[in-house]
């Protein structure tokens, strides 16, 4: 692995490993960096641009991954209990079956019982609406974490214009804040471009 380290002159180069130390020492140890070499660069300030997604440098995703994976859990749990009986007991009343009547009945698929038996599958019941509320209240919290609208809504016929620019105003301020900041970084880049031009131009 290296290690490129940018000061306002210098681009210094290192490597990261490991000393000849034992295995339970190195745990406990910083890998060791070891100089390899460094260059001037033209620039007069460090030439890397980043462009963070907002003042707190933290990804878009990151308030919402959580509920990214709720949403994704609760759907195939949903599906499979439906799809099989993985959570299902064969209940057989009034009537005793040993283990080899067991087995013809698993090989020939008929199940004889004696007048008054029952058989009878016990399942989980699954409560469908609140597993539907609990996917659409997930659903409206990453919209309103994310700032964003859900065009998929089924919109009133009488939605005032202002109501639909008022629901607009926080994904608009977000956009707003990171047209900003990729401005910022655009400039800087520009800033170094024509460091360039005018040192190897003379433009």
């Amino acid at each position: 692995m290296y290690l490129d380290v940018y000061t306002d002159y210098e681009i210094i180069y290192y490597t990261i490993g490991s000393d000849s130390r034992s295995n339970q020492s190195k745990q406990n140890q910083s890998p060791e960096l070891k100089y390899i070499g460094k260059h001037n660069h033209i620039f007069g300030r460090v030439p890397l641009i980043s462009c963070p997604a907002n003042t707190e440098r933290k990804s878009g995703f990151h308030d919402v991954i959580s509920l990214f994976d709720a949403y994704s859990a609760l759907n195939p749990d949903l599906v499979n209990e439906i799809a099989d009986h993985r959570n299902a007991y064969l209940v057989i009343e009034n009537a005793k079956l040993e283990t080899e009547d067991l087995l013809n009945m698993k090989k020939m698929g008929i199940i004889q019982v004696p007048a008054g038996g029952k058989v009878s599958w016990l399942t989980k019941e699954i409560n469908d609406s609140f597993v539907k509320n609990e996917l659409d209240n997930i659903e409206r919290k990453i919209f309103d974490m994310m700032d964003q609208v859900n065009f998929n809504e089924n919109w009133a016929s009488n939605t005032s214009s202002l109501a639909l620019r008022n629901k607009l105003l926080n994904l608009e301020n977000r956009v707003a804040m990171r047209e900003a900041l990729m401005e910022k970084a655009i400039k800087q880049r520009l800033r170094n471009f024509f460091t360039f031009l005018h040192i190897k131009e003379g433009v």
